[in-house]
């Protein structure tokens, strides 16, 4: 995979951050600072196929101040979604809910001042990056593409609900966000499902949010027995949806190809 088309990759994710940085500090809605944590967990995702090559793990540390931007945005992503929490669950604590609003509210404030060196940090994180890139042999792709999918198999099968399953996700999530990236350069020597690793994803997706909500609840609400009950029951049927979904993984998630499935 030539260098020069791995510099574009990159300029379009770094560009794509910079719109949705923009967009946030414009509007201060919810939806666009959602957009932009997932266009850098697109970049993110980018560095992990980069990595392929090892002279690009170094990459990783220049990175750094995009992972400080998507941390600060967090802040305000979560304190917004403890309130959606409260509210879907009808928990009325006036404390709870005037704790995540002030901090929400403080957290936005903060991000949005320091918006100006968000985009210096952005621009000059993109440069960095694109000087310090290494090229990716192709054939590399189809074996990390391979392995990962192989590695979740794996979590999968063992079907052992706890922090793994997460990281599980999470390498799904990188595969599809690179899968358009990488389909044309290695010409069809693999054919990944798409919309079935995506259905796998979404349903990791559920039950770790349903985790969350029920582990906040516990440390912070201990009295809504009720949420925690609910979510309780809600967990154990999502992850007997995702047994079932991920039955025969492999079969489903991609053609018979050499190149996938040799031994």
């Amino acid at each position: 995979m030539k260098k020069a088309i791995l510099k574009r990759l990159l300029e379009k994710d770094i560009q794509a951050i910079a719109q949705a940085l923009d967009a946030f500090l414009a509007t201060r809605e919810q939806d666009a600072l959602h957009q932009l944590r997932v266009q850098i967990k697109k970049l993110k995702a980018l560095l992990v196929l980069f990595a392929i090559n090892k002279k690009n793990i170094k990459l990783w540390k220049v990175f750094q101040p995009i992972r400080k931007i998507f941390h600060d945005a967090g802040l305000i992503r979560d304190a917004h979604i403890h309130l959606q929490l409260a509210d879907e669950f009808g928990i009325k604590h006036s404390a709870f809910n005037q704790q995540q609003a002030q901090l929400m509210s403080d957290e936005t404030a903060k991000f949005c001042e320091a918006g100006r060196k968000y985009f210096k940090d952005i621009k000059r994180t993109g440069k960095k990056l694109r000087s310090e890139l290494r090229r990716i042999d192709s054939n590399h792709i189809t074996n990390f593409y391979r392995s990962e999918l192989d590695a979740i198999a794996l979590t999968l099968e063992k079907r052992e609900f706890n922090e793994e399953m997460h990281e599980c996700r999470k390498q799904v999530k990188t595969l599809l966000y690179n899968q358009k990236r990488v389909a044309k350069v290695v010409n069809g020597n693999f054919d990944i499902n798409a919309p079935y690793l995506n259905q796998v994803q979404e349903a990791l997706g559920r039950w770790h949010d349903s985790i969350l909500a029920r582990d906040l609840f516990s440390t912070q609400l201990p009295d809504e027995r009720h949420a925690i009950n609910q979510l309780n029951r809600q967990i154990s049927v999502q992850e007997k949806a995702i047994a079932r979904i991920s039955g025969n993984f492999w079969k489903k998630v991609t053609d018979v190809t050499p190149e996938l499935n040799k031994t």
